[in-house]
């Protein structure tokens, strides 16, 4: 049976666990150096787990289970000793350059406010003859600001909420009210009869556009920024379609 090969973080946390303990000791000796020192080297695991894309491993029980302790907030025995040295007031980890570095390192390295705000523009928006409700709104300025940061599996996710909250609320206004199943929730199926009124072509885009989002939610297909971008506009179109077909002024 081979080895397993811990990944690089094991090493890093079990010092950092070992310095734990031995900063305790030499605080209780009245050597605050130590301290000091664990503090410094929690800070470069802190920044190495941020900076890390996607999953960060840590394939060893006892550095998982410390590593639990001092990340996202320091919970282990220093973490404790500082925050009753501090009263509890909150204390900054990374100082102001330090963010600064950071900043440049993983944000501006791969975009910028103009590239931003360019995005914005790219991507457009839904627009209506009618007011909606506020909490409406959110859901699509917040799907318009993730395309704007290339978060492409967010705004699919986004779109197909976006479809289900906007025709439920055109139920409401229609006042047509959707079956329910076992636990209360809307059944969309019935959802997308009532907004199609038997047109087959509009149900029928009704059912496409839900699977597709559905299917980049679950993982069966992949996003990229064309189909992202694509299945905004379409969500975009059909629910202002869907408006008209109804009548809403």
């Amino acid at each position: 049976m081979s080895r397993k090969i811990t990944t690089r973080y094991v090493l890093m946390v079990r010092n950092l666990e070992k310095l734990c303990k031995k900063a305790i000791d030499d605080f209780r000796n009245g050597n605050f150096e130590t301290l000091l020192k664990y503090f410094q080297q929690r800070k470069k695991v802190v920044a190495s787990i941020t900076s890390e894309f996607g999953v960060s491993v840590v394939n060893d029980e006892k550095s998982f289970e410390f590593i639990k302790q001092i990340y996202p907030n320091d919970k282990s025995s220093c973490g404790k000793l500082f925050d009753a040295i501090m009263e509890g007031k909150p204390y900054d980890v990374f100082q102001e350059d330090e963010i600064s570095q950071m900043a440049s390192d993983q944000f501006y390295s791969w975009t910028c406010g103009e590239d931003y705000i360019l995005n914005l523009l790219e991507i457009g928006k839904l627009i209506l003859k009618i007011e909606v409700p506020k909490n409406l709104h959110i859901f699509i300025e917040e799907a318009r600001r993730c395309f704007a940061l290339d978060r492409y599996l967010a705004v699919c996710a986004l779109s197909r909420t976006i479809i289900e909250r906007y025709s439920l609320y055109l139920c409401e206004l229609i006042g047509e009210e959707p079956k329910r199943d076992k636990y209360k929730h809307p059944i969309i199926g019935s959802v997308f009869e009532i907004l199609s009124k038997g047109d087959e072509k509009l149900r029928t885009r009704l059912y496409k556009l839900y699977d597709r989002t559905s299917r980049r939610i679950h993982g069966d297909k992949m996003v990229d920024r064309r189909k992202t971008k694509e299945i905004f506009h379409d969500t975009i179109s059909l629910i202002q379609d869907i408006y008209n077909f109804q009548g809403i002024k």
